[in-house]
C-alpha cells in the first residue's frame, strides 16, 4: 500500500492517545478483577526454638505432632475456592538430624518437608508452598504450621543454636484464596 500515513494535529493526536488510554485502563481494570486475590492473610514467625517430635518413619505427619509455629482461621469469600499457602523460614537444629515443616487444613495434612540438617550452626532456608483445592469445604477454616525434629534435639527457627541472626531475620507465611 503506497498511501502515506495522513499528518494528525495535536488535538487529534491527543484525542486518540486519550481513547488507548482508556481504553487500556479499561481492559486492565477487567484484567485485574479476574486475577485479583480473592482474600489475603500473611504472618511472620518471631524467633522461637523448642525440641518437638515429628517422627521420621513411613507414616506421615499429624496435627498432634510437633509444635504449631502458626494458624489462621480463613472464611472464604468463594463456595469453590482454592488456596494457595506458602511459608519461608531460616531453620536450624542441633545433632544434625531431620526436621519436618508440615502444613494442615484443620486436621487434613496437606503437604509437609523434611530436611537432613548439618548440625548445629548449620541453618537453612526452607520454603513449602501448596495449591489447597478447598472444594466442598463449608464456613471457616483452620490452616496451621507445624514443626519437628525426629529425636530429642533442638530446633530453631529464625536463629542458629548458638546466636540469632539479625533481627532482618524473619520468617512469613501467607495465604492467598485465589479462585
Amino acid at each position: 500500500n503506497n498511501n502515506p500515513l495522513p499528518m494528525l494535529t495535536q488535538a487529534q493526536l491527543d484525542a486518540e492517545i486519550i481513547a488507548n488510554l482508556t481504553a487500556q485502563t479499561t481492559y486492565a481494570n477487567k484484567q485485574l478483577q479476574i486475577n485479583s486475590h480473592l482474600s489475603n492473610y500473611y504472618g511472620n514467625v518471631g524467633i522461637c526454638s523448642g525440641n518437638s517430635i515429628i517422627p521420621f518413619d513411613n507414616t506421615p505427619p499429624l496435627i498432634t505432632d510437633g509444635s504449631q509455629l502458626w494458624s489462621q482461621v480463613v472464611t472464604p469469600l468463594n463456595n469453590s475456592t482454592t488456596f494457595e499457602i506458602n511459608f519461608t523460614g531460616v531453620i536450624d537444629c542441633s545433632g544434625g538430624n531431620n526436621i519436618t515443616i508440615a502444613l494442615f487444613r484443620n486436621t487434613t495434612l496437606l503437604g509437609f518437608i523434611t530436611e537432613k540438617m548439618g548440625g548445629s550452626n548449620h541453618p537453612a532456608t526452607f520454603g513449602i508452598c501448596i495449591v489447597d483445592p478447598a472444594d466442598g469445604v463449608s464456613g471457616s477454616f483452620t490452616y496451621s504450621c507445624r514443626i519437628g525434629v525426629d529425636s530429642c534435639s533442638a530446633w530453631y527457627v529464625g536463629k542458629c543454636a548458638s546466636a540469632t541472626m539479625g533481627s532482618n531475620n524473619k520468617c512469613g507465611w501467607t495465604i492467598e484464596e485465589i479462585g
